[in-house]
């Protein structure tokens, strides 16, 4: 969208760049901020998940509670729900194609789907690299808006 836009702690319940997910889903969330607890087991397309419920501890939290499907062997995400302030199913993310690329579990499609407006945002990652040296020149706000990442 070419925009530089520094996010804050209080934009993470904003949806990136007009999208269904937030910044906040495709962040890293701080631990402290939800409460968790183990539900049960579950298969999901053939893998054995537990599945964990992570509750905010914020009321004013855009998205009351989380359940997540979370594989037992890599530790990898397979799906989730999130419930708005009422406790109503608010999106789905279902994740596809995960891989082990060098050593690390790498999800390249998730879907999130909004059900309350039946919409829905397909992020997928292509031609992974990890512990490629990244010049640290290029995360600067004027790198950035000159567009030279390519």
């Amino acid at each position: 969208m070419k925009k530089v836009r520094r996010v804050f702690g209080s934009n993470k319940d904003d949806d990136f760049q007009g999208t269904d997910f937030s910044y906040d889903d495709i962040g890293t969330r701080s631990l402290s901020k939800d409460t968790f607890t183990i539900l049960g087991e579950e298969s999901v397309n053939g893998v054995n998940c537990w599945i964990l419920e992570a509750k905010a501890k914020d009321e004013k939290a855009k998205v009351s509670r989380r359940v997540s499907w979370i594989n037992k062997e890599t530790y990898v995400s397979q799906k989730a729900e999130y419930y708005d302030r009422q406790n109503n199913l608010f999106k789905v993310l279902t994740c596809e194609n995960i891989q082990k690329i060098n050593g690390y579990w790498a999800t390249l499609k998730m879907t999130m789907k909004n059900v309350q407006t039946n919409h829905q945002t397909v992020y997928e990652l292509q031609n992974i690299q990890f512990d490629t040296p990244i010049d640290t020149n290029y995360f600067t706000v004027s790198a950035l808006e000159r567009e030279q990442i390519k």
